[in-house]
C-alpha cells in the first residue's frame, strides 16, 4: 500500500529535537514559552487518552527494539548507513494532538490511536541514497515486519503561500509497520497495535530537513520565515540535490572500479590493460581472455577486485614479476612445462584463483564414470577433447603441446585411450551419437574410460595443468555451446603421446571387449583404430 503526496522537513523529523522532543538551547533560535498551543485548554479526550493510553517508556522500548532489529540487519548486509530511534515525549505529543485536534475534532480513544504513527520512530539515515541501496533497506523491512507494510513516499516541497520553492524538497520513503508478538523481548512487551514509523532519508537530505524544520513548521513558536529565510533554504537544498547525485555518481564508479560484475569479456580486457598492477611490466600480454572470462563468470569472481588481488597474488606491480611467474609453473606438474609467453599471466591466474575457497567452479570432477548414463557419453569425449585443445593453447604449439604429454604419466591403456580421443575417426560419430543409441556408446565407453578416468584423477592434482585444463574445459562444456566440427578442426595433435616402443615399432592393437581394433571392423558402430 503506497500513498503519495508533497513532503517537506516537517516529515524527517525522527530524532529526538522532533516536535519538540529535546528542548531548544541555540540562542539563535529562542524558545518560546507560551503560545496559543500552551494556552488553549487540552480536549477531555486528549487528557484521557494521554492518562490511561500513553506510557512513555514502552514507546521508548518499541523504538529501541525496532533499532536493534534493523541495525543488526544493516550490518549483516553491510550497508552504509547511520540508524537512530526516538520515542516522542508527552509535551511535544500534547502539542501535536490539540493543534490537530482543530481539524480532526477527535471523539473516541480509538480515533486518536488511529491517527498516531510516530509515536516510536526508527530513522534509516543512508551516505549514498542510490536506488539499490534504497532496495536493500526495502528488503531488510520486509524481512523483520513481513510483505504487507504500509509504506508512504514523500516528494515534493513545503506549501508556503508567501515563496514558491525552486527546488524539490525533502524526499524519504516511510513504512510504519506493526511490531510482531515474538519481537516483545530486551525490554520491550508486546502490545497489540504497537507501531514504529521508519524513516528511509538520505544524509544530506536529513541534515537539510533536520536545518529547516523549526524554522519553517515551528510558526506557532518562532513566527513565519522571511522571504530570505526561504530563498537560502531553497538553494541549499538545490545544492543537496546537486551533492547526493555527485553522491551517486561517485559511489557507482567507486563499485564499477571495485565490485561491480563484468557481463561481457570485452570489459575484463579493457580492465586489464587499464590495471595498475599490469603496467610496470608492460611485456606481459594477456591472452586467452574467453577462457579467463569464463572462468571467473563461473566461479563469480568477475569483477575488478577478484581480479587485481589475485593478478598482485602471483607478483604483478612487481619489478621481480617475471620471476615470481617462473616460480610458479615451475610448481606445476609435469616438471617440464612449456607455456606460452602470451599464455603465462593467464595459466598463473587462473591456477591462483583456482585455489581459493571462491575458486573450484560449482559441479563436482570426482564422480566416477561408472555413474555417467550412457546418453552422457558424447559430453565426456568433448570435455576431453576441450581439455586437450585447452593444453595446446597454453602450450603454445604443437611441439610444446607434445613436450607436456610426453611428461605427463599413462599406462598403456591410458595412453590407448589418449590416442582414440586425439585422431579417431569415429569422434564426430560419438559426439553426435544420439541420445537413445545405448549400443553406440556402449561401444565406445571402454575405448574413452581409462582417459576419463586419468583425468578425473588428474583434477584431485592441486599441481597439475591438466587439472587447470580440465576444470575450464567442464566450463565450457556447460554452456551446451560447443560446435562440434570446429572442435574437431580445433584439436589437431598428433597421435603423439606414444611409448617409446609404439614410435620404435609401430602400433599395437586396442583391443576392445577382447575384439582387435585393426583391422576396422566392416558394421557402423564398432569402435576404429586410431590409426
Amino acid at each position: 500500500m503506497t500513498e503519495s503526496r508533497p513532503a517537506s522537513p516537517q516529515d524527517s523529523a525522527i530524532d529526538k529535537s522532533d516536535d519538540g522532543d529535546k528542548a531548544l538551547t541555540d540562542p539563535a533560535f529562542p524558545q518560546r514559552e507560551y503560545t496559543w498551543l500552551d494556552e488553549a485548554p487540552t480536549p477531555p479526550i486528549i487528557e484521557k487518552f494521554l492518562a490511561e493510553n500513553w506510557y512513555a517508556t514502552h514507546w521508548e522500548s518499541i523504538a529501541e527494539c525496532a533499532k536493534d532489529l534493523v541495525q543488526d540487519e544493516v550490518r549483516r548486509c553491510g550497508l552504509q548507513a547511520i540508524v537512530t530511534c526516538r520515542a516522542k515525549q508527552e509535551d511535544s505529543l500534547r502539542k501535536k494532538l490539540k493543534l490537530r485536534y482543530e481539524s480532526k475534532k477527535y471523539e473516541t480513544i480509538a480515533d486518536i490511536r488511529n491517527d498516531l504513527y510516530d509515536l516510536a520512530g526508527v530513522r534509516i539515515i543512508l551516505i549514498v541514497s542510490t536506488p539499490e541501496q534504497r532496495d536493500k533497506v526495502k528488503a531488510i523491512i520486509r524481512s523483520i515486519w513481513g510483505e504487507e507494510i504500509f509504506e508512504k513516499r514523500h516528494r515534493g516541497s513545503a506549501q508556503n503561500t508567501r515563496y514558491q520553492a525552486k527546488h524539490i524538497g525533502y524526499e524519504a520513503v516511510h513504512y510504519r509497520p506493526f511490531m510482531k508478538k515474538e519481537q516483545g523481548k530486551n525490554g520491550y512487551r508486546y502490545k497489540e497495535g504497537d507501531r514504529v514509523e521508519v524513516q528511509v532519508v538520505s544524509a544530506l537530505g536529513n541534515a537539510w530537513a533536520e536545518a529547516g524544520h523549526d524554522v519553517l513548521y515551528k510558526t506557532h513558536a518562532y513566527g513565519e520565515p522571511s522571504l530570505e529565510e526561504n530563498r537560502i533554504l531553497d538553494a541549499l537544498n538545490g545544492f543537496v540535490r546537486s551533492g547526493e547525485l555527485l553522491l551517486e555518481q561517485f559511489h557507482e564508479a567507486f563499485m564499477r572500479r571495485t565490485t561491480k560484475k563484468w557481463e561481457h569479456r570485452d570489459q575484463l580486457v579493457t580492465y586489464l590493460r587499464e590495471v595498475d598492477v599490469l603496467q610496470v611490466e608492460p611485456q606481459f600480454m594477456i591472452a586467452g581472455t574467453d577462457l579467463l572470462f569464463k572462468f571467473l563468470q563461473h566461479t563469480e569472481q568477475h569483477y575488478p577486485l577478484a581480479v587485481r588481488n589475485a593478478l598482485m597474488s602471483i607478483g604483478m606491480g612487481r619489478v621481480s614479476a617475471s620471476s615470481h611467474l617462473d616460480e610458479i609453473i615451475s610448481g606445476l606438474k609435469p616438471s617440464v612445462l612449456p607455456i606460452s609467453d602470451v599464455m603465462r599471466v593467464t595459466v598463473c591466474l587462473i591456477h591462483r584463483m583456482m585455489d581459493t575457497d571462491e575458486g573450484m567452479p560449482k559441479f563436482s570432477l570426482q564422480n566416477p564414470y561408472q555413474n555417467v548414463r550412457p546418453h552422457e557419453v558424447p559430453n565426456c569425449i568433448a570435455i576431453m577433447m576441450v581439455s586437450l585443445t585447452i593444453l595446446h593453447n597454453f602450450a603454445g604449439d604443437v611441439q610444446n603441446a607434445n613436450i607436456i604429454l610426453e611428461q605427463s604419466y599413462f599406462s598403456n591403456a591410458e595412453r590407448m585411450s589418449l590416442i582414440w580421443i586425439l585422431g579417431a575417426r569415429q569422434r564426430q560419430e560419438a559426439l553426435e551419437a544420439k541420445a537413445d543409441n545405448d549400443e553406440f556408446h556402449r561401444l565406445v565407453r571402454p575405448a574413452i574410460l581409462p582417459l576419463w578416468n586419468w583425468f578425473l584423477q588428474e583434477a584431485t592434482k592441486r599441481r597439475s595443468i591438466h587439472r587447470i585444463c580440465f576444470v575450464l574445459a567442464q566450463i565450457q562444456c556447460s554452456d551446451g555451446m560447443i560446435n562440434n566440427v570446429r572442435l574437431l578442426e580445433g584439436l589437431r595433435l598428433p597421435p603423439l603421446a606414444r611409448s617409446t616402443e609404439e614410435r620404435d615399432n609401430g602400433p599395437r592393437d586396442f583391443k576392445i571387449y577382447g575384439r582387435t581394433s585393426t583391422p576396422t571392423p566392416k558394421y557402423k558402430g564398432r569402435i576404429k583404430s586410431a590409426n
